[in-house]
């Protein structure tokens, strides 16, 4: 059978070039292995979940169980701090924990 459709490509690849493909084949899989390994232990040092510092209006809602409406009254009212950026409002985690810590004190006087 004549395969005249599929034209033979050849590579000229001299034997320093194969030396020098096969090294870096080599050191991209023994940095590959070396990188699993580092974020392996990485991950298992973290003993809790990653938190985001910053939160956005969706996850403030449903953590506090509010509308949309709620929400732009407790920015509104300087009952909660935030930040726009790009039209996207972000609240602190760190701030909103602050609050939360204090209201809570309040409550229990």
């Amino acid at each position: 059978m004549n395969n005249t459709n599929h034209p033979k490509t050849e590579f000229n690849i001299d034997e320093n070039t194969l030396v020098m493909m096969e090294a870096i084949r080599r050191i991209l899989s023994e940095f590959q292995q070396k990188l699993l390994i580092e974020i392996r232990i990485a991950l298992q040092e973290k003993k809790y979940p990653i938190e985001r510092e910053w939160i956005k209006s969706n996850e403030i809602k449903k953590i506090l169980g509010i509308s949309h409406g709620t929400l732009q009254t407790l920015r509104n009212n300087g009952s909660i701090p935030f930040t726009k950026i790009g039209g996207v409002i972000f609240y602190s985690r760190e701030e909103l924990n602050k609050i939360f810590k204090q209201k809570e004190f309040q409550t229990s006087k």
